[in-house]
């Protein structure tokens, strides 16, 4: 390829008898090159090899020039390289490979927000959720959410005067445009197929679109006479209809029917011209179509009417169909392909034919649209004749006429489109998009549509959307669990337990009761587990004969005495006894405990008392207590009791008097809360055990001081403890074991505790939630027999309870495993809290309650079509496994399979070399000669004829391009020049020159290098 020549500019006069005076001449210097066209296999070959020697003049030449021609040299070894693959070796056989450690990150939930402009949201507290258990959507059971949103709320909706032209003249009207709403948002647990948190809109009309006319468009043809008005040559109306623009084909005030065309175009054709740029239908969708004027003709001698003949032509020009039609007529439902199905899309209307007077030419006038839309009072939006069957009306429209005074006719001044058929009810309810409980809600988007139902080609389906996105999840939750199912330590799974986190933010795990050997002590100790803190316990068997002043703590309640002297006496749990009058050795009860009197003692103002036994608690070892610790030692009723222990009488023990013991308060420096536990020795000839029972007085401080968990007791004789409304939960046949009262403690129904856990009687404890300090919004019931939620009880004779969790102390509604098809297991509750009931396979159901910080509300949005979202926060888990579980609140993800495609691979294929090819450096030998003797092959010649043998002054550049000597003839002329034998030119006028012609060629070189 011929390359760039700049020539040297000679000395140029111009016009110097013009100007009076000589012009000196101008000299220029130059660059020959075609350098430009240099390719890597001019230099080396394809194996890497230097094709050329870079040669130094032997005539007296510069030093320099032997220093270029050495970093040409370089230039050139850098491009002797050839690239080779690297190759990757590798023993053992073919296999499968097989991942480890596979985990999944995942973020679940989080708040979508809405482009403002075409979208309104509604959410805040004038939003609760606010259903009655078991309520369906009534006036009264709930407040709906009622809308009418307007260009305010949704600026795509039209708020504008607009002009038309009626019979020549022009009028104004405003014309409006709304989305009409009314959602009823509840928690539905009374419908089996629901039981979710939905949104339903019911009723005819709950869903609509309107344009308000204001004073109207015209409904007759002329302001004279009542016929329907039909689009004219006089007549431009044009009104916004579902976001787009539409001409006004047709009004009918007898018939209440609407006719619009969309994007129309009013224009006149004349025979023989056609109407372009239409669209075809069927066999000829997505075609370009025309429709030609073939003929106009008059109708009769006398008549003032013509028909036309069309022919409908492709984009070949091939005629497809030909109708003769008069006016008033679709072109687009007239033309037919050869199989009788419609082949032209765009509607083609025509209004008049004619022939002009003065030309005689016949004409037509026609409007040419994308679409019509038929609208009917009350029948089906879009409306069709052809279509009698009402079942599918899932969407019609409303007309509404009046008159107006300008123009004085009648007026059409409101169209409706509305759901009809089409509704959200219990056979189709609208899940919210987050914070479903169900299979069917699961997945949900939370949205319905405008025309929903509809086909989808319908003008205006999703024109809007309602979107429902559930509780607007923005606050932090805490979760209560309660049942063995959800314990995790032995004691739990034992007993039972409640799960809490503390005001520290320490998850923690407290058991329903303890059961305790009898057998420890007086020096050896037993322990016992809160959570992960160690207690510490030993007990005395022995008879104990104690002496207790006034003042002093028996069992952490204070003895109380009078009228110390031959009538002392002493305050019992049935008033105040005379000791000395009961006798030696007589009984007495105090704080539960039965006492043997051994008399008064007047050295201490105070009795002399004696008990079977006693066991001394603490929250270290009591090898601590021997080197003088006392602060370890547990508290009953909040004093450390008298001699560090608490006393026992099991021979006359029985838990109708365990109701007024002092509790004791098991604690430690890491505990934030302090738990109470009363304190029942069994029969020590039977059992040999020593219970502790969770009392009512415990507080478990969680996290937020909103939310209170309330132990009410056991109900034992079918009471209905801890409820403070009627009817108890109780039925009928509810029987009560003689002897049993209800406890303010956890009572297991236990043989060592007098009970028999296999008849139809169990204990059912009963413990509340109240989730913003007003009351209990949740009561869960534990069968204490086995301390987990009770089986339900509906008919039979264990209590009557129905559900394992109920609401707002009332019985009609809640929630229960043991019957899944007409029962739920989980619910929301107006403040947001989340309530679920979880079986296991083999410790029964547990209770799962997650409560926020503060209440949350409802969110709800329109939607225009064009509305973008954004997702923000929500809950991240990340690193688990296949398995595993990740819990947060209300929000629970599991990790059911880590699915993936395990690769084959090959014997030493499990190595990839990146990258995969390499330059592999050739060995280049001698690069640099002088002139003599000339090397053989190609050369890269450094300097001219003056010092390079290679060259001389005749020496030619290519055609056209002169000779070396032509080329350099001032200072600052240099030649870089491939020659078409392959030699390279490197020289310059001066040495000078040829330092950068050299350096010309470098720079080539590199850009070869890359």
């Amino acid at each position: 390829m011929k390359g760039l020549t700049i020539k040297k500019l000679a000395a140029v006069a111009v016009g110097g008898a013009l100007i009076g005076s000589a012009l000196a001449p101008v000299v220029s210097a130059a660059v020959t090159t075609n350098i430009d066209t240099l390719q890597e296999s001019d230099v080396v070959n394809a194996t890497g090899e230097p094709v050329v020697n870079v040669v130094a003049g032997s005539m007296g030449a510069a030093a320099s020039d032997l220093v270029w021609a050495g970093n040409i040299a370089a230039k050139v070894a850098q491009l002797a390289t050839v690239d080779k693959t690297v190759a990757i070796s590798g023993g053992g056989d073919d296999s499968t490979a097989d991942p480890t450690d596979l985990t999944i990150d995942v973020t679940v939930g989080g708040d979508v927000t809405y482009s403002t402009e075409t979208a309104q949201t509604y959410q805040g507290n004038l939003y609760p959720l606010k259903s009655d258990g078991g309520a369906k959507a009534t006036a009264t059971a709930i407040d709906p959410v009622i809308k009418n949103l307007a260009n305010a709320q949704l600026s795509f909706l039209t708020n504008e005067t607009t002009n038309y032209r009626y019979n020549g003249t022009t009028y104004s009207i405003v014309v409006k445009e709304y989305i009409g709403l009314q959602a009823d948002a509840q928690m539905d647990l009374t419908d089996p197929d629901v039981e979710d948190l939905v949104v339903y809109m019911a009723n005819e009309k709950d869903f609509n679109y309107w344009i308000d006319l204001g004073d109207g468009i015209p409904a007759y043809n002329t302001l004279s006479a009542a016929a329907a008005f039909a689009d004219g040559d006089n007549d431009n109306i044009v009104i916004p209809f579902l976001g787009e623009s539409f001409t006004v084909q047709s009004v009918d005030n007898n018939s209440n029917t609407l006719k619009l065309i969309k994007e129309s175009d009013k224009a006149t054709y004349y025979e023989g011209q056609e109407v372009t740029g239409l669209e075809g239908r069927g066999a000829y969708d997505g075609e370009e179509m025309s429709v030609k004027v073939d003929a106009v003709t008059q109708a009769g001698a006398a008549a003032i009417t013509y028909n036309v003949r069309y022919l409908l032509l492709d984009a070949e020009g091939n005629e497809i169909d030909r109708q003769t039609l008069g006016t008033g007529v679709y072109l687009n439902e007239n033309f037919v392909d050869s199989e009788g199905e419609y082949a032209l899309d765009t509607v083609v209307y025509i209004t008049d034919a004619g022939v002009e007077s003065t030309t005689s030419k016949g004409y037509v006038t026609a409007t040419v649209g994308k679409s019509v839309v038929d609208i009917k009072d009350n029948k089906s939006y879009p409306y069709d004749s052809t279509d009698t069957e009402t079942s599918d009306d899932y969407w019609k429209a409303a007309l509404t006429f009046g008159t107006d005074a300008n123009p004085a006719t009648a007026t059409l001044q409101k169209v409706v489109i509305y759901n009809a058929v089409q509704n959200w009810d219990e056979d189709n309810p609208l899940y919210a998009s987050s914070g479903t409980l169900t299979e069917a809600g699961e997945g949900a988007t939370g949205e319905a549509f405008f025309l929903e139902g509809n086909n989808e080609s319908d003008l205006g389906y999703g024109f809007v959307k309602f979107k429902f996105d559930g509780f607007k999840m923005d606050q932090d939750t805490t979760t209560f669990k309660l049942g063995r199912g959800a314990c995790a330590t032995g004691e739990g799974q034992d007993a039972g337990c409640v799960i809490y986190t503390d005001n520290q933010g320490v998850e923690r795990e407290v058991p329903f009761y303890y059961e305790l050997s009898l057998t420890t002590g007086p020096t050896e100790e037993g322990t016992f587990e809160l959570d992960d803190q160690t207690f510490f316990y030993k007990c005395e068997r022995a008879d104990q004969n104690m002496n207790f002043a006034v003042g002093d703590f028996l069992n952490g309640v204070r003895v109380d005495m009078n009228a110390l002297n031959s009538e002392g006496n002493v305050m019992t749990d049935y008033g105040m006894a005379d000791i000395n009058s009961v006798g030696k050795l007589s009984n007495i009860d105090l704080n539960g405990v039965t006492y043997a009197v051994y008399g008064t003692n007047n050295v201490l103002q105070g009795v002399q008392l004696g008990a079977d036994g006693n066991c001394s608690f603490a929250n270290e070892s009591f090898d601590n207590f021997s080197n003088g610790s006392t602060t370890m030692i547990l508290k009953s009723a909040g004093q450390t009791p008298k001699y560090f222990t608490m006393f026992y009488d099991d021979d006359n023990q029985s838990l109708d008097k365990a109701w007024g013991y002092p509790t004791l308060e098991v604690t430690n420096d890491s505990l934030s809360d302090t738990y109470k536990y009363v304190m029942y020795v069994t029969d020590e000839s039977a059992y040999k055990k020593v219970y502790l029972l969770l009392h009512n007085s415990t507080n478990f401080t969680n996290e937020f001081t909103g939310v209170d968990v309330g132990f009410h007791g056991t109900d034992a004789t079918c009471s209905g403890i801890g409820q403070s409304v009627t009817p108890y939960y109780t039925h009928p046949s509810c029987t009560v074991e003689d002897g049993i009262k209800d406890q303010n403690f956890y009572q297991p129904d236990l043989t060592e505790l007098g009970f028999d856990s296999t008849d139809d009687t169990h204990a059912v404890a009963n413990f509340g939630f109240d989730t913003n300090k007003t009351g209990a919004d949740a009561n869960a019931f534990i069968d204490t027999a086995f301390g987990e939620l009770i089986d339900g009880w509906p008919s039979s004779t264990k209590g009557g309870y129905e559900y394992q969790v109920d609401f707002n102390r009332l019985t009609k509604w809640g929630l229960t495993t043991k019957d899944t098809t007409y029962k739920a297991q989980k619910t929301w509750l107006d403040y947001g809290t989340k309530v679920e009931v979880i079986s296991t396979d083999t410790m029964g159901a547990y209770a799962k309650i997650a409560v926020p910080e503060n209440q949350i509300y409802l969110k709800y949005a329109l939607l225009g079509e064009t509305t973008t979202q954004v997702a923000e926060g929500g809950t991240a888990f990340t690193g688990l496994a296949e398995g595993e579980s990740g819990e947060e609140g209300s929000t629970k993800v599991t990790v059911d399979a880590v699915n993936y495609t395990a690769g084959a691979c090959a014997a030493g294929g499990g190595a990839v070399a990146d990258p995969s090819i390499f330059p592999d450096i050739v060995k280049v030998g001698q690069l640099v000669y002088l002139d003599t003797p000339k090397p053989a092959g190609s050369n890269v010649i450094v300097g001219g004829w003056t010092v390079n043998k290679l060259v001389t002054a005749s020496t030619s550049l290519g055609e056209g391009e002169g000779t070396l000597s032509e080329a350099l003839t001032t200072s600052g002329d240099r030649v870089v020049q491939l020659l078409a034998n392959g030699d390279i030119v490197v020289a310059g006028y001066t040495a000078n020159d040829t330092k950068l012609a050299a350096q010309d060629l470098i720079d080539a070189l590199d850009a070869l290098v890359g």
